[in-house]
């Protein structure tokens, strides 16, 4: 529904309101410019003359910014409209009234400069203000009578419907030329005015009077050009009955825009401001950037060796680092499953490598995946090669043996972003044919959240046979082969391109036949305009499909900044549509296209080099008689190598949980998350006493587990500790869903002897373990596992079997250290036995032989001492002391001094954690206050330090409260035993407390200064409850891993000496129901911004997404029938870029705002009422004389009126 307008604020005037309609900017020459073009004749001359009467340049004349740029100028030529109606009488207003019109003129002014634009918009747009800008040359004026149709029948203007009546446009045309073509500011002012002196001369036959006796109408103001840019959108006012005003308005203090041109006590509506499209400025400048914008089909990597090209440091350490394949995580599962999962950057690959990369640098979200989707991997290969240590640390070679390389997965796909899943098999005899096969590895494609929109691609890879090796060090590498894309895109939008140019020349011929246009001219005929309007689908017509289709291609293929795509759819638009174009307009769109075919089909036909032809260090030009490539290929060997002798069933499980055979990383569900976090909450927290169901981390039910506290609840996803710990398959330790058992030492510290037993490096410093420099160097130092504790009989000794074994244990690792514990019998049944030995040698030494000194033949004989026997006497047994006696209590202080140490065997420095009392918040001495301090901003950053520690450490700090599951002060009140520093607990506290993992969530890469992803530098966060949140709600994947949690105010950290292989330390969490495809995800995005702005209930949103364009040729046709649509017909000139305040005097001349019956002004200088009238139409117009003019500085444009006049 058409907007109405407020007739009163157009025609409930004084003097006639002028609206400037339209605005020309045209590219001209700056030779011959006084050609056909209008100048203030009146502006002062550039030269001033000096002392010597030689002319010289007048320095107040000089401004840069009018200087020119290049050979062209900016003519600009404005249109203004003033309008009118035929009144009760049959008479117009003003129009063709011989005494109105020879005395009323129009005044236009350029201005040039932005100070000068502010101050005509605060109350200086008169006469005395513009004399001084004028000398200063800061202003251009055009000055038109509007006598110059004084003859004509007003029933031959335009006319136009308002309110329900004809009114008529009589327009009037100022054309001004600056010599810049690229201006920064240009704004457009306009007004009515009357020279009553020469009204007063012509009626009473009065001399000239020296005084100014001026009266004007309301002004009004147009920016053009603010800051090099023209002025895109506009306003209109609103009355609160939603009419369109039309008149001048003034602003009150408080912000409020008001009705008027000042503020009166008669009664006038507050204004509402609204936001519409800028149809006035037709800007032809930006046809010419169009011809001239350079199409970028080529070689993207031909910008990195243009001639005259010289590398900064920068520049080399950005090519060295470059990278499109990232390296791989890398998790196993107990049995030595690898798995693997490593991302490409399948975009920049395309943009780099592909024949025409280089559109990338200016091609939409659409088209880009178009060009991604038609780049498919036709082939991706991940290989693994047994490898040797290199000569150099760190460095690896490949073996010297043929069958060295074998294949683990290879997948391909039709359109990018498919990848298939895929397995590969072999015979486990490659030597007989029907031998059973099995499967060696597979592969899949990942998608992930963090990928959407990203160009960026996650591939998963599993490695089931590594399972099966047994010794040596492997490292990995893919492979691939992938299509160019950019060339089936080109020949598409030439496609387009040709398609829409037959049917915009199909078009065009049948719009040039003399039936369709005015005679003599290219206008179009008002039958062929109602023909063509009646079309409901816009978008159907040739011409305005022609106009989308030709923009679209041309950004998608030539860098051109969107605002000037914007304003050139907005120009063919004026230019071709039949109701305000003609036919050069549609011809000159015609011309556009055939232009741009022309050279695109030119550059895709020609047989230039390719990127891949090129010999770069020879001097011509390529290599002759070589066909192109629709494809290339890619290879990436992974740094990372992996030794295979590991020992199966011996790490830590985090996740515990049923695992599933799956390709790459684990997966697990959001809910199976939640189930996993709640039974780690079920360590530390206790159970809720009332069963009823509260709230859980992520904002859902639960029955489980809640921390007490909902401020601590941040890190609820955040850590994680061993839910199973492996030392062989007959020795696991699980802390996860345990009653009592749970707190039970024994087991704890026999892990701890268990781990450190198999660990052959477990005397080095930990500096030696943490070096993972070299690559080579075996990551874990475990001995084949062998369990002692299978000798152990309840019948010879009162310990238990965990106290047997951890003995055992301890006395292995001590004995590697020459360390020795004996008990009291044990250390008296050895003195014994040294005594005795000691002994029998003194014997052995005096005994002699009677053969040696009787001969052979003597009959006397002596046995041997009988020392074996001896020593196996049941009193001085030995065997087994140790290990059937409770040692554990100074075996596990030697040990946990052991594990705590960063040195060799024993720790020179003090522990930082000594006490359980230096972790709770109450005590006076914890480690909190005293790293802190009561420094300036302390308390906030503590606060945010302890809602930072993960959940276990939490539990600790609340150990005073009730809703912990093991109070550890009560414990050590009760008992003596303190958690951290009794020997017998030390296990506890390190699996429970200590050996913290954090959760982190892949987001994405840093990105370089060109907003290209580093893929050698991924971004991980540490997982919190909203982006568990997130996953369901976006129904997409994330990639976590699981890392070392360290504390160093708290002294918290894991020991490298109790290293082993940590279970699916990489995973993937998933919603319940598989996400969408990248590919799917990156239409979505386009579809979801046409719904944006258009909204589902608009009658063109389907129009628009059915359109055969990418996403800018979409937004440009959203656009302009949106703003069709939202201008509710709405005349252009009615819109305003700026917003002029009236100056102020005596004389008031405007709109007023009730039936009250005006009163003429006091006739003064002997005048009468009567006399001081000019006749227009039925209605007398108030005039003042040269006495009230005179006593103001500045003279206004609105005086009151009745609104029930209906004409000046």
């Amino acid at each position: 529904m058409p907007t109405e307008i407020d007739t009163s604020s157009i025609f409930d005037t004084v003097l006639p309101n002028v609206y400037i309609k339209r605005v020309i900017l045209t590219p001209a020459s700056t030779l011959g410019m006084g050609q056909g073009l209008e100048y203030d004749k009146g502006a002062p001359d550039a030269l001033q003359t000096n002392q010597y009467g030689k002319k010289q340049v007048n320095p107040s004349n000089i401004d840069f910014d009018d200087l020119p740029r290049g050979p062209q100028g900016l003519a600009v030529s404005v249109e203004v409209v003033i309008k009118d109606k035929v009144g009760k009488n049959g008479k117009p207003g003003w129009f063709g009234t011989e005494r109105a019109s020879k005395y009323l003129n129009l005044r236009v002014v350029l201005s040039k400069r932005k100070q000068l634009t502010s101050d005509l918009l605060e109350r200086n747009f008169y006469p005395e203000y513009l004399k001084a800008a004028k000398e200063q040359n800061q202003f251009d004026e055009s000055v038109i009578n509007l006598g110059k149709f004084l003859n004509d029948d007003i029933k031959l203007q335009k006319q136009v419907v308002l309110g329900g009546e004809v009114t008529y446009d009589i327009a009037y045309t100022a054309t001004f030329f600056v010599p810049n073509a690229n201006p920064k500011n240009i704004s457009v002012f306009a007004h009515t005015f009357l020279d009553l002196n020469k009204v007063l001369q012509d009626k009473f036959i009065l001399p000239s009077s020296p005084k100014s006796n001026y009266i004007q109408g309301s002004s009004i103001a147009q920016h053009i050009i603010r800051g090099g840019e023209t002025e895109e959108n506009a306003y209109v006012y609103k009355t609160p009955d939603s009419k369109v005003w039309a008149g001048p308005v003034h602003i009150k203090e408080d912000g409020r825009v008001m009705a008027g041109a000042s503020h009166t006590a008669e009664p006038h509506p507050t204004l509402t401001r609204n936001k519409v499209s800028n149809f006035i400025i037709d800007d032809y400048r930006v046809l010419e950037d169009l011809k001239k914008a350079r199409l970028l089909v080529r070689p993207h990597r031909m910008n990195k060796r243009r001639k005259g090209f010289t590398k900064t440091s920068e520049d080399l350490t950005v090519l060295k680092s470059e990278a499109y394949v990232t390296e791989p995580e890398v998790s196993s599962d107990a049995k030595n499953v690898l798995k693997l999962v490593f991302h490409i950057d399948h975009e920049r690959l395309v943009r780099d490598n592909t024949q025409f990369g280089a559109i990338f640098e200016t091609v939409d979200k659409t088209a880009r995946a178009d060009i991604i989707e038609n780049s498919p991997i036709r082939d991706i290969s991940v290989y693994r090669e047994r490898v040797v240590r290199g000569l150099r640390k760190g460095e690896v070679r490949p073996v010297e043996y043929e069958d060295r390389t074998e294949l683990i997965a290879n997948s391909s796909e039709r359109k990018a972003g498919r990848i298939k899943r895929s397995e590969t098999k072999k015979s486990l005899q490659s030597s007989q044919s029907k031998s059973r096969k099995v499967t060696v590895g597979a592969i899949r494609q990942i998608n992930l959240s963090a990928n959407a929109d990203s160009g960026i691609r996650s591939i998963g890879v599993t490695d089931y046979d590594m399972s099966r090796e047994t010794d040596g060090l492997y490292r990995y590498y893919v492979e691939m082969e992938i299509e160019d894309g950019t060339i089936p895109f080109l020949k598409r939008q030439l496609q387009s391109l040709s398609k829409t140019r037959v049917a915009l020349g199909k078009f065009i011929a049948m719009a040039s036949d003399r039936r369709n246009t005015l005679p003599g001219t290219s206008d179009f005929t008002d039958s062929f305009i109602k023909e063509q309007s009646k079309t409901s689908n816009t978008s159907s017509l040739p011409w305005f499909e022609a106009i989308l289709v030709y923009l679209d291609v041309l950004s998608n293929v030539a860098k051109i900044k969107y605002s000037k795509l914007r304003m050139a759819a907005r120009l063919l638009h004026n230019l071709c549509n039949p109701a305000s174009g003609n036919l050069s307009g549609l011809t000159t769109l015609l011309s556009l296209i055939e232009e741009t075919e022309s050279e695109l089909r030119r550059t895709l036909g020609e047989t230039n080099p390719k990127i891949d032809e090129v010999d770069f260090s020879a001097r011509t030009s390529g290599f002759k008689g070589k066909t192109t490539k629709n494809t290339f290929r890619v290879e990436k060997k992974f740094k990372r190598v992996h030794d295979s002798n590991i020992q199966n069933d011996v790490g830590y499980d985090f996740l515990a949980g049923t695992t599933r055979k799956s390709i790459g990383p684990r997966q697990i569900t959001v809910e199976q998350l939640q189930t996993r976090m709640e039974s780690e909450s079920g360590k530390y927290f206790s159970p809720t006493s009332n069963g009823s169901p509260r709230q859980s981390a992520n904002g859902s039910e639960s029955t489980q587990f809640q921390i007490p506290n909902p401020e601590l609840a941040s890190t609820f996803y955040s850590y994680l500790t061993p839910a199973i710990v492996y030392v062989g398959d007959k020795n696991t330790l699980r802390t996860i869903d345990k009653g009592r058992d749970l707190f039970a030492s024994d087991k704890y510290n026999l892990m701890i002897s268990s781990i450190i037993k198999s660990n052959s490096l477990f005397s080095s410093p930990s500096s030696v373990l943490n070096d993972n420099v070299d690559p080579t160097q075996p990551e874990f130092n475990i001995a084949p596992v062998l369990f002692l504790g299978s000798g152990y009989s309840d019948a010879k000794t009162k310990i238990s079997q965990e106290t047997y074994t951890n003995n055992l244990n301890n006395l292995l690792i001590l004995d590697a250290l020459n360390l020795t514990i004996s008990s009291t019998d044990t250390h008296n049944t050895k003195t014994t036995l040294k005594d005795l030995a000691d002994g029998l040698d003194v014997l052995q030494a005096a005994y002699e032989d009677p053969e040696s000194s009787l001969g052979a033949a003597t009959s006397f004989s002596t046995d041997t001492l009988p020392v074996e026997d001896l020593l196996l006497s049941e009193d001085l047994k030995v065997v087994g002391i140790e290990e059937q006696k409770d040692l554990t209590g100074i075996g596990n202080t030697l040990i946990n001094s052991l594990v705590e140490s960063d040195d060799f065997v024993f720790p020179k420095k003090a522990k930082k954690l000594k006490k359980l009392e230096s972790l709770l918040l109450a005590s006076t001495d914890n480690l909190i206050d005293k790293h802190f301090g009561d420094r300036p901003g302390s308390e906030s950053k503590k606060q945010r330090f302890i809602q930072n520690l993960p959940i276990q450490i939490k539990s600790l700090l609340l150990s005073i409260g009730g809703d912990v599951r093991k109070n550890w002060l009560t414990t050590k009140q009760n008992t003596g035993k303190d958690l951290i520093d009794t020997p017998d607990l030390f296990g506890i506290f390190y699996f429970l407390y200590n050996h913290i993992n954090r959760i982190e969530v892949f987001v994405g890469f840093q990105r370089n200064k060109s907003g290209d992803p580093l893929v050698s530098k991924p971004i991980y966060e540490r997982l919190t409850p909203e982006i568990i949140s997130q996953i369901s709600q976006n129904n997409q994947a994330v990639l976590c891993r699981m890392v070392p949690y360290r504390n160093n105010v708290l002294g918290i950290k894991k020991s490298p000496k109790l290293k082993l292989p940590e279970f699916d330390s990489v995973f993937v969490v998933r919603p319940s129901q598989g996400g969408q495809s990248e590919t799917t995800a990156v239409v979505q995005t386009a579809n979801d911004f046409v719904r944006q702005v258009s909204g589902e209930e608009s009658d063109f949103s389907s129009q628009v997404q059915e359109a055969q364009l990418n996403l800018t040729g979409k937004k440009l046709m959203q656009e302009i029938l949106s703003l069709i649509a939202h201008q509710d017909n709405i005349p252009p000139e009615f819109s305003n870029t700026a917003t002029v305040m009236q100056p102020e005097g005596v004389v008031k001349v405007g709109t007023t705002f009730s039936s009250r019956r005006r009163t003429p002004p006091r006739p003064e200088s002997g005048i009468s009422a009567e006399q001081a009238t000019i006749p227009r139409g039925e209605v007398v117009v108030p005039v003042t004389t040269s006495r009230a003019a005179s006593t103001a500085s500045r003279t206004v444009s609105t005086t009151s009126s009745p609104s029930t006049g209906g004409s000046y």
